[in-house]
């Protein structure tokens, strides 16, 4: 009788030590799998970071971008203006020498001849000089003359850029044609 109750105690101890062993497994394993998951947590945590990390360095690179643009635009701007001030210029220039070439075929089929035309320098006015003779005359207006008593001059005939009634020079000034 006691050899079977020693045997069914021992049997019992041993069941509470499997119990109990079991118990520490089990444990053991919420232990490691609890530290996996604070792993993974942590893990997770540094993803998030670096996940900020690249975010805060969009958003600068994008305020960059932004900055860049704005730069772009003003240049853009001036660059606009400095081609309309260009185009202005241009076209300033181009109906200067349209009136420039009026100007001197007007004043070659007034006084005959070949005649230069070209800014006056310090002056937005026009240089006039009539040609004759092989000399450059200072080109003077046609009017009539202040000194009644002048002396005609009849033109040389044949000479080059001048018909008959036209003046050739009267001591740098033209004469008046008859009539003025």
């Amino acid at each position: 009788e006691i050899s079977d109750w020693k045997e069914e105690v021992t049997k019992r101890d041993n069941e509470i030590l499997d119990l109990i062993k079991q118990r520490d497994d089990a444990f053991c394993g919420f232990e490691k799998e609890d530290k996996e998951m604070n792993n993974i947590l942590s893990s997770l945590e540094r993803e998030v970071e670096k996940r900020d990390s690249i975010i805060f360095s969009l958003e600068n690179k994008v305020k960059a971008c932004k900055a860049i643009i704005s730069a772009l635009d003003e240049n853009g701007k001036a660059e606009d203006a400095t081609s309309t001030r260009n185009q202005a210029v241009e076209e300033s220039q181009s109906a200067l020498n349209e009136s420039s070439t009026e100007l001197e075929g007007e004043v070659s089929s007034e006084w005959g001849g070949s005649c230069d035309v070209g800014k006056a320098t310090g002056d937005s006015t026009l240089a006039v000089s009539h040609k004759a003779d092989g000399v450059l005359l200072p080109a003077t207006p046609r009017s009539k003359p202040s000194n009644e008593d002048e002396i005609p001059i009849t033109p040389t005939p044949g000479h080059p850029g001048c018909d008959g009634g036209q003046p050739i020079s009267d001591g740098g000034r033209p004469r008046a044609e008859s009539g003025e």
